[in-house]
């Protein structure tokens, strides 16, 4: 029997279940089914349960039962030949899986002929996080109903043979108390989708050997509003990390009253204001020191902190690569040495660039690209496309880098900017995940173009516009972009944890083009390739890519890098590495998001209902979040922080050009305007 094969028993079974909890009886057919795969450990077992009837018991002084709603009376199972009907009383407080199925069959608006998959553990030890298995069936349209019985560090262990009472109610009972989690199907059709879905997403080391302790991390400057990392803090309690969060005074997190409480543990006061930057590690090390806890590990969402809390970290031995790994692999000019371009100048100052362009051997080739070396995401970012537009970026990147600055109270004492040549081909992502240097989980996807890609735009700047999932692009040059980057990475000394790199592909066999309804997609070349493909690196990040981005990778591929950056924060490496394999068939279907615009560049206020289910386009859509709640007021256009209204992530289950065609029904049909 291969890989991945299911081995059922022998016949179904039947027994009738009666609870000292709850007046109710419940005759169902189930059957137990192994996971024969060839790394059985990294499987589960199964008990595949269908609900035949459901009786309410009769109270004291009544002689008669009442079916619950929506179910039928139906004749004791066995007479058929098959196996007979047993019976077991269930238990008081019987554990969570009983309390599941007694809740639905007592609650449910239609019981009868309910289809249950419940998972049961293929070898004994430590559940790695509480929602694995609500996190590996995320967006599954098989199911209607995903459950998990289980806590962060729990020990389970396989459920313990019944040689003499197999396949009887007590069998039954024993295996459903054992079990971790169940998943509902949508009738009985989608059984048969929902056996091969839960061996692809589910055959990965979800229990350890390990034991799991509880941790704590404090996160050092939380930037997102509570819409943007409430997906962050659940990867931490699924994690069983509890999340203290350090910023200034008056910051959200900080009122008990308010939403804080749902995400961390404790809020500290902590201000940035009259620091520099290489001030920040030994300020940050004296707070985290007075704390009346224990923190075993540091972190941030700012970029251009995290060497300096890398660097607090190796103060308070706490687990983290070195502060020079952080500082070189956020440097963009340092890493524009690992890969070369025909143009590269580091500009100090505005007052020096006159004289360095005057000492230029050539003259500058355009276009070019003037980006600061060290920022948050695309700030400070643009393309020019001759001397005069360069000396005006200039200053758009100097001024970027002073308001980035002036945001944290930040003493500003210069940072360079990069000129370097612009580079034409297919941009992409590459995420991996990585310890001690050995690559761990990769992937590539391909975005789609920046304004500051088209000449003739306006706006030549390089905010992000949404990324597809998985790319389209050669396997050879995907190959190509991990290999390299992976190179790169390395060689700055990032040999742990998560990363976030951007890239274009010179000389790709792709090129991007305009497809149906204002969409972009790949093609393979209209012309012949000039020369050799290579790998032109953008930037690292050692940190996971944005909110939608970092979702479409548990839907596509079942990795979560929030979970990945957490893990690594602790110097978790067994955990780290389990959560690493995501799908055994990877991607599972094609994903892509993109930022939802906001029509008027009025202020105004959040609509309630965007109207999404009376467009038709609730099963084009996986996910989508919104920087503003409904009723809350939004800016204008020059005063909010980000642009557009938040974001969406689509899907499709058959194919990319069908991906595309509801993004672009989308984009034509949604149009938000504020109240």
């Amino acid at each position: 029997m291969g890989s991945g094969q299911l081995m059922n028993g022998p016949m179904p079974y039947h027994a009738e279940l009666r609870s000292e909890d709850c007046p109710v009886l419940i005759r169902a057919t189930w059957s137990w089914s192994q996971d024969l795969t060839s790394e059985v450990k990294h499987g589960c077992n199964f008990v595949d349960l269908t609900i035949d009837s459901v009786l309410i018991t009769p109270a004291a002084g009544t002689n008669q039962a009442a079916l619950s709603p929506g179910s039928t009376a139906s004749a004791p199972p066995g007479v058929d030949g098959r196996t007979a009907l047993t019976r077991v009383k269930i238990p008081k407080n019987a554990g969570r899986a009983i309390s599941f199925l007694l809740e639905h069959c007592v609650g449910g608006p239609t019981v009868d002929q309910s289809h249950f998959k419940f998972i049961l553990a293929a070898q004994d030890g430590y559940i790695v996080r509480s929602d694995f298995l609500e996190e590996s069936l995320r967006g599954i349209p098989l199911s209607s109903v995903v459950q998990g019985f289980v806590t962060s560090g729990q020990h389970c262990s396989i459920a313990p043979p019944l040689a003499a009472s197999q396949g009887s109610a007590s069998h039954l009972l024993a295996l459903l108390q054992s079990s971790v989690g169940v998943v509902m199907a949508r009738g009985s059709k989608a059984l048969q989708g929902l056996d091969h879905e839960l061996l692809n997403r589910l055959s990965w080391p979800w229990i350890i050997d390990t034991p799991v302790m509880p941790s704590r991390v404090v996160m050092i400057c939380e930037r997102r509003r509570p819409p943007m990392c409430r997906n962050f803090y659940a990867a931490a309690r699924g994690c069983g990390i509890s999340v203290v969060v350090m910023d200034k005074p008056g910051h959200w997190m900080e009122d008990d009253n308010g939403l804080g409480p749902q995400y961390r543990e404790h809020f500290v006061p902590f201000t940035t204001t009259g620091y520099a930057l290489k001030d920040l590690p030994q300020h940050i090390a004296d707070v985290i020191r007075g704390l009346p806890y224990k923190v075993d590990g540091i972190l941030t969402t700012v970029d251009v902190f995290m060497p300096g809390i890398a660097r607090a970290a190796e103060i308070l031995g706490l687990p983290t690569l070195g502060s020079e790994a952080y500082r070189r692999g956020t440097d963009k000019f340092e890493t524009r040495q690992l890969s070369r371009a025909p143009t590269t100048i580091k500009v100090e100052s505005l007052e020096e660039f006159p004289s360095q362009l005057a000492a230029m051997p050539q003259p500058l080739e355009y276009p070019l690209i003037v980006k600061p070396t060290r920022s948050h995401g695309s700030e400070g970012v643009m393309r020019v496309e001759n001397e005069a537009e360069l000396i005006q970026a200039l200053h758009f990147a100097f001024a970027a880098l002073k308001k980035q600055h002036d945001q944290f109270g930040l003493e500003y004492h210069g940072v360079p900017v990069i000129v370097e040549t612009y580079c034409e081909g297919p941009e992409v992502d590459v995420n991996m995940l990585l310890w001690d240097g050995e690559l761990l989980h990769a992937e590539v996807t391909d975005n789609f173009p920046c304004l500051g890609d088209s000449p003739e735009a306006e706006s030549k700047t390089f905010g992000c516009t949404g990324s597809i999932f998985p790319s389209a692009l050669p396997s050879d040059e995907i190959d190509m972009l991990q290999r390299d980057v992976l190179a790169i990475v390395r060689a700055v000394g990032l040999h742990s944890g998560v990363i976030h790199a951007e890239a274009k592909v010179h000389n790709s066999a792709r090129e991007v083009f305009l497809a149906e309804k204002g969409m972009y997609d790949l093609r393979p070349r209209s012309k012949p390739v000039p020369g050799r493909a290579s790998t032109f690196l953008l930037e690292i990040n050692p940190r996971p890519a944005g909110l939608p981005e970092a979702m479409c990778s548990i839907y596509a591929y079942g990795v979560d890098y929030f979970a990945g950056k957490l893990l690594h924060a602790i110097g978790d490496e067994a955990r780290f590495r389990s959560i690493a394999h995501g799908f055994r068939n990877k991607p599972s279907w094609q994903y892509a998001w993109l930022p939802q615009a906001i029509e008027t560049s009025t202020s105004g206020r959040m609509p309630h209902d965007l109207g999404l289910e009376k467009l038709g386009l609730s099963n084009s859509y996986a996910d989508h979040w919104h920087y503003w709640k409904g009723g809350e007021w939004v800016p204008p256009a020059k005063d909010r922080p980000w642009p557009g209204l938040g974001f969406m992530v689509f899907r499709s289950f058959t194919s990319r050009q069908e991906l595309l065609r509801k993004i672009a029904d989308a984009r034509e049909h949604l149009r938000f305007h504020l109240d």
